[in-house]
């Protein structure tokens, strides 16, 4: 990862001062290329804190913080949440999500090549994936393994027999991913709401938000509290299977049919019987 976006990440202070002075100049310039060349720990500040606005305000304010950043967090500490959140394409935010998206395979399996792959991707997650641009790709793969050579973490013949690896296709994450059912038709419209509303992706994975729908669940809850009270109602009494106090002698009859028995307070206790019901606790003769 060093390799790949910021080779002195460990001895510079947090900033780039010739990586602001470009930026500034590019974004006077109206470059698309505004906003380059800045530290892993900027990187992190922008996606987290303050934002991608190509402006001069919000890369003064990056640099501010990322410089207070650097004073109060130990290199280690930044390296950690840059990979916890930084987006690696496909859906994937973090390191741990971007090892099951392109390799299916948890991040402590990952081969130095496979890596080398995920370093490359950050650039540009959009294009650079393998799956659709694999020149693009390999030759970013290529440039960290290099890399990875000039910092002296990697020898020349392990270099020599490195082969880019292959992923998995991006349609069986999709397929893994989707929630079948009610649950993922009220997902994707939700989703589809928020960026309308100008919400993206990128925010809902890296800022921590609670999403509130106003669907709600109670009408199943009630269905499922129906479903339990009939299969525990005694369909020959329309009561419970069992009445104590009549040693289940009861059934159900018109209101009218016949003569009632006065319900006991003992029965009245023990029974409990449902409101609204037209069923009623007869004599039998």
């Amino acid at each position: 990862m060093l390799s790949a976006e910021d080779r002195d990440f460990y001895s510079n202070p947090g900033f780039s001062v010739s990586g602001f002075a470009r930026a500034a100049r590019d974004n006077v310039l109206g470059k698309d290329t505004a906003g380059g060349g800045s530290t892993i720990t900027q990187q992190y500040v922008k996606n987290v804190l303050v934002g991608a606005d190509r402006t001069l305000t919000r890369k003064m304010k990056e640099l501010v913080i990322s410089s207070k950043m650097a004073r109060e967090w130990s290199k280690d500490e930044i390296l950690e949440a840059y990979l916890n959140t930084i987006y690696f394409g496909r859906g994937a935010y973090g390191i741990a999500a971007a090892s099951q998206a392109y390799f299916g395979k948890p991040v402590g399996d990952l081969t130095v090549s496979e890596g080398a792959v995920l370093a490359g991707v950050i650039q540009t997650p959009s294009s650079l994936d393998p799956e659709f641009n694999r020149p693009a790709i390999e030759a970013r793969w290529g440039y960290v393994l290099d890399g990875m050579v000039e910092m002296g973490v990697l020898s020349p013949g392990d270099r020599g027999e490195a082969a880019f690896p292959e992923t998995v296709p991006s349609d069986q994450l999709a397929r893994a991913n989707e929630t079948p059912g009610p649950e993922g038709l009220i997902r994707s419209q939700v989703l589809r709401e928020l960026s309308a509303a100008g919400i993206s992706e990128q925010v809902l994975n890296t800022e921590g938000l609670r999403i509130v729908t106003t669907i709600d669940p109670w009408p199943s809850k009630v269905q499922s509290t129906r479903r339990e009270a009939t299969s525990k109602v005694n369909p020959r009494t329309c009561g419970p299977p069992w009445c104590p106090s009549t040693r289940g002698r009861v059934r159900c009859g018109p209101t009218t049919a016949a003569r009632k028995v006065r319900v006991t307070t003992t029965h009245r206790r023990r029974c409990r019987p449902v409101r609204r019901s037209r069923c009623s606790v007869w004599s039998r003769r």
